[in-house]
């Protein structure tokens, strides 16, 4: 797991400036095809290269295979619940 700086860069949904990132189950910078979750929307983004990303498309949603749209599904549900807490809107995805 590794931690990755994206100091000024801003999620393409909510417009939340996004710090950092964090590798789960992949050891590198971010690569074209990854997928985050944005931890204030929860709209799944998708690395076009380590530095830049963007909101997922509703064809490469349809692309995913079951199990990675499951686990994005579950990363989405707990940004949202966080939020719930937190006592702020939680999400715009799912």
């Amino acid at each position: 797991m590794a931690t990755f700086d994206h100091a000024g860069r801003k999620c393409p949904s909510c417009r939340a400036e996004l710090g950092k990132s964090t590798s789960i189950g992949h050891e590198g910078p971010p690569r074209k095809g990854l997928m985050s979750v944005c931890a204030y929307c929860a709209v799944v983004l998708v690395y076009d290269s380590p530095a830049s990303f963007h909101a997922i498309t509703a064809e490469e949603e349809m692309k995913l295979d079951d199990e990675t749209s499951d686990k994005l599904s579950t990363l989405q549900s707990a940004v949202k619940a966080v939020m719930r807490q937190k006592g702020q809107k939680g999400g715009t995805a799912g």
